[in-house]
């Protein structure tokens, strides 16, 4: 599957804020199984940006505005392209392999196996966990690992717009109830509890689908105000109710006007995946990052399209930063991307 993503993410400022600095986490990565042919990212205020790759191997754009202004306007491009991931045959890592190797992998994955600051070390997490005691030495673990997944949607009903993107593992637990970020964190939550490690990944599910289909009228282009963690240290940055939401999609048309063909102009249906998604990768040994989705347990395929990954949602928050000025802010973000045809020409791949 090849996509055409355009994530836009729209400021608007009540009062001048001035000296904006920003990092930017939307450039999907280059996979086995995902290519990118092309990427740009751009600013309102034009400001001159600068790439690079932090230590999870994700690729940061970083950009200062340093006048005065009463927006901002980031939009990022892409065009990527999704094979299937390949199925493996033949026996995986099994429960006995985990036994043998846990030490190390501890070792080799440390930041992946303790707890971070969005996937604590919680008591229902315990609870939830499977057991590996008195498991055979044969039984596969990606069969535990499912498993894993299983318990993390039986415990947490998703219900869009249930928490907020700073809203904390515990008090979703509370709830009973969250948004794939939520979801993502508590699957992870349970694999490091297990020993097994286990990473966020941040990216886009194609839509639409029966599960995530919003209510008539939902849509993340709206404004939002508020305070928020990722910007302006307390100073009025605002965030969506839950931006990592798979479902809450603009409600836009699925027919987009194409060029005319010999002078005639046509309409065509191209599939839309509707918004951000969240899922979680686990480490099995021998076997490397195998993508698991919580929230509706099934495999990872062309449906998805990876852009971070990360300890947990800190580590991939898709545009961030801090400004000066005591104005309030709104935020707005809209996400597109259109499925296109099969056949096109070669495109030149971006550097970073």
């Amino acid at each position: 599957m090849r996509y055409l993503v355009r994530h836009r993410t729209d400021y608007r400022y009540d009062a001048p804020v001035f000296d904006s600095h920003n990092e930017v986490r939307l450039r999907p990565l280059d996979t086995g199984v995902q290519r990118l042919r092309r990427f740009a990212v751009t600013t309102t205020p034009r400001a001159r940006l600068f790439a690079y790759r932090d230590w999870l191997g994700n690729t940061v754009h970083y950009f200062h505005v340093r006048g005065g202004h009463d927006r901002l306007t980031v939009v990022a491009e892409s065009e990527v392209e999704v094979a299937d991931p390949e199925r493996r045959s033949g026996p995986g890592p099994t429960v006995g392999d985990f036994r043998r190797e846990a030490g190390a992998l501890r070792e080799q994955h440390h930041d992946f196996v303790v707890p971070s600051r969005r996937v604590p070390a919680l008591p229902e997490v315990a609870r939830l966990a499977p057991s590996l005691a008195g498991r055979p030495d044969d039984e596969p673990l990606h069969d535990v690992a499912v498993e894993a997944m299983e318990r993390t949607r039986g415990r947490l009903a998703y219900v869009p717009r249930a928490t907020r993107v700073d809203t904390p593992l515990e008090h979703a637990l509370d709830l009973r109830k969250g948004v794939c970020q939520d979801l993502a964190h508590l699957g992870v939550a349970i694999l490091r509890h297990m020993g097994i490690p286990g990473r966020y990944v941040s990216g886009y599910l194609r839509g639409p689908d029966p599960e995530s289909e919003e209510p008539p009228g939902s849509d993340s282009g709206q404004w939002h105000e508020g305070p928020g963690p990722d910007r302006g240290a307390g100073t009025g940055e605002p965030h969506p109710p839950d931006p990592d939401d798979p479902h809450a999609f603009p409600d836009a048309p699925d027919f987009h006007e194409e060029e005319p063909a010999h002078g005639v102009a046509t309409r065509r249906r191209r599939p839309r995946l509707r918004a951000s998604h969240a899922w979680v990768e686990a480490y099995l040994p021998g076997r490397g990052w195998v993508a698991l989705d919580p929230t509706h347990t099934r495999p990872i395929d062309t449906r998805y399209v990876k852009i971070a990954v990360g300890r947990d949602y800190d580590d991939v928050v898709p545009v961030k930063g801090i400004f000066r000025g005591k104005g309030k802010s709104r935020m707005r973000v809209h996400v597109d991307v259109i499925q296109l045809p099969e056949s096109r020409p070669e495109a030149a791949e971006e550097p970073i």
